[in-house]
């Protein structure tokens, strides 16, 4: 409703250095509503009535921002109008000549962005995969942790369910702060980069998966959902550079169908491994008979084939970058 309210109204008009400034209050605001809905308020007794009064003034938060901005325009435009105006602020000068810069380098980008030759070329079918691999792979792990939960025996999966969205919600907070700070440095392939670095320690959890232990079982659900998180967020925000072109609406559609592809492969090979298991040792697949050891280890190789496409990928765009 809030969210409603203020784009009918349109009355806060921020220009690009005052988003600057509003962005680590806006961080704020995102960590502490991660914060409230991952722990404080599943794990505290709280009266119907509080919980209701402490989600209203967590939403709320960005609407107090707004207005606070709202409130510093207007107090700003009475002081210029009497006095002498200020010097502009230098940091904000030089964010303004980086948007520039980005604008004038997607604009000057002349490469051929037609569907027909995109398929075509060899980094749009690696960062393809490495989309499967990496991002479809988690969400298919972390949508299946109740069945998880029962494969090993493990009857606290409400926890080990906050424990996967903090850990999605967090890692993708943390890659937008890394994107943000380290925007105005030269770093070669940034993005490319950050995801193999993500990726490197996923096909691990998944192996881990394959004990018993309840600290293997939080550790590799922590792992996979940050770095599901952290992907999501980089490729997202990154698609134009992996794939070389502008990207259009038919081009996000086509990377975008990895995900029900790979959630139909991924899931149709652990259901398959389960029934075969199952009927093998004619028993519920669960607990001691650790026949979900083969999914853990498939799922495994899965991702860790995509840890080296993206190694492949970062050095074809370094090799780029440096051209």
């Amino acid at each position: 409703m809030i969210g409603l309210v203020l784009a009918m109204l349109n009355c806060v008009e921020v220009t690009e250095c005052e988003e600057a400034k509003m962005f680590p209050f806006m961080l704020v605001i995102a960590i502490a509503t991660g914060v409230y809905a991952t722990i404080i308020e599943p794990y505290t007794q709280l009266s119907p009535k509080l919980r209701v009064v402490s989600l209203v003034l967590v939403v709320m938060l960005p609407f107090v921002v707004a207005l606070l901005v709202t409130a510093n325009q207007l107090i700003l435009e009475i002081l210029w109008g009497i006095k002498v105006m200020p010097e502009p602020d230098r940091s904000c000068q030089g964010l303004k000549n980086t948007i520039k810069d980005d604008k004038r380098k997607k604009e000057s980008n002349t490469e051929d962005g037609d569907t027909k030759n995109l398929v075509k070329t060899v980094d749009f079918w690696l960062f393809y995969l490495i989309n499967m691999c990496g991002t479809t792979l988690g969400m298919v792990y972390l949508s299946n942790l109740d069945i998880i939960c029962d494969l090993k025996g493990y009857h606290e999966a409400s926890f080990l369910m906050a424990t996967s969205s903090f850990s999605l919600f967090f890692g993708k907070i943390f890659s937008v702060i890394f994107s943000w700070y380290t925007r105005e440095k030269s770093i070669k392939s940034k993005a490319a980069t950050s995801v193999m670095l993500i990726m490197m320690p996923m096909p691990l959890a998944f192996f881990l998966l394959i004990g018993n232990s309840n600290a293997c079982l939080y550790i590799s659900t922590g792992i996979i959902g940050t770095g599901t998180g952290a992907i999501n967020v980089i490729i997202a925000a990154s698609t134009s550079e992996f794939i070389g072109s502008p990207v259009s609406f038919v081009h996000q559609t086509i990377v975008g169908s990895n995900v029900p592809i790979g959630i139909l492969l991924f899931g149709y090979l652990a259901a398959h491994s389960y029934q075969r298991e199952g009927e093998h040792d004619r028993k519920i697949c669960m607990g001691v008979l650790k026949c979900h050891q083969l999914i853990f280890t498939v799922w495994g190789s899965i991702s860790f084939i995509g840890t080296m496409l993206s190694f492949v990928l970062y050095l074809r765009m370094r090799r780029k970058h440096s051209q």
